[in-house]
């Protein structure tokens, strides 16, 4: 949606504006798909619908419904009663309380009405979430860490995992379905044991498997060494690809696709473990499917059985 712009419109704008106002410039903040200009801090939309983001600053939202506009076919997200969007402070709070570079918080939106993310007054919900705001934004401020925040079991945990026996149990990492797209996958039992195998979809796709990394899990930890396990089937011809969310600006994506190592299976017709050891994962749901990372798989005999994250360096912060 933004287009014809470049570092030259945020040097123009902040020339101006200290021009006009004694010398003050800009604090600009700029969303992170826009072209890779120097800002002073960047956000990412669509916390509304997915969730609460936090990259440069924090983004909230309080849900989302756009079935109103013609020909939009997005999901929604529903409010529940305020829930959602109180769940995204409890979050930002404890985000914020860990980390104090993250000082600004962006709610998606204040009138947004035909996307269904607006806060402002409204016949439909009057006041509540203008209060909701005006209760949550002091303490975001006095930098107040929340008794409870959403996925708080996780937040002193040392590893997370995913396995198939219990469906919708996730223990902390989940896996994220994209049946349109490059992540279509199916559930199927091997030796008794329930796995998850991807899917086809389109000769000219890929087949992935994407997961999320509980937030809680990634709160309070300073400069985490994480190690991925893969519990796989080792039968002909069946390898795999890690790729994951990193802070190597180089790597595809600004490093949301940095490939962390691959497995080329032997045909042994066992269970093997695949370690990957990750020293630089920013782990900001920046994939597909707001994931963390991913699995490509070399063909579709590829069969997963387990997959855990583990923390190999340090625990919260002592001040949390």
């Amino acid at each position: 949606f933004v287009e014809k712009h470049d570092q030259n419109t945020f040097n123009f704008a902040d020339q101006h504006f200290s021009q006009q106002f004694s010398g003050n410039g800009l604090y600009i903040v700029r969303e992170i798909s826009w072209m890779d200009a120097a800002s002073e801090n960047v956000y990412e939309w669509g916390a509304a619908l997915n969730g609460i983001k936090s990259l440069g600053t924090i983004s909230i939202g309080p849900g989302y419904d756009d079935s109103a506009v013609p020909g939009r076919t997005t999901p929604i997200k529903e409010r529940e009663n305020g829930k959602f969007y109180i769940d995204n402070w409890d979050m930002a709070l404890a985000i914020a309380a860990c980390d104090s570079t993250k000082n600004i918080v962006n709610i998606e939106t204040w009138n947004e009405f035909h996307e269904g993310t607006d806060i402002c007054h409204s016949q439909e919900y009057g006041r509540k979430y203008i209060d909701i705001t005006a209760e949550y934004a002091p303490l975001f401020k006095k930098g107040y860490f929340p008794e409870n925040f959403p996925g708080k079991e996780f937040f002193n945990a040392d590893s997370v995992f995913l396995d198939f026996i219990e469906e919708n149990d996730t223990h902390g990492l989940t896996h994220i379905e994209i049946p349109n797209g490059d992540g279509k996958t199916t559930i199927k039992t091997l030796e008794g044991v329930p796995c998850l195998k991807p899917v086809p979809t389109n000769p000219d796709y890929n087949m992935y498997m994407y997961f999320q990394i509980n937030s809680s899990f990634k709160l309070g930890k300073n400069n985490p060494i994480y190690n991925i396990k893969v519990e796989y089937y080792d039968s002909v011809n069946s390898g795999f690809v890690l790729e994951y969310d990193s802070k190597d600006n180089t790597a595809p994506m600004k490093g949301a696709y940095k490939r962390g190592g691959n497995v080329s299976t032997t045909g042994t017709n066992r269970w093997k473990t695949a370690s990957f050891h990750i020293t630089d994962a920013r782990f900001q749901n920046r994939q597909n499917g707001c994931a963390d990372f991913r699995l490509m798989a070399l063909n579709g005999d590829l069969y997963i059985k387990r997959i855990s994250v583990n923390i190999l360096n340090n625990k919260n912060n002592d001040e949390v």
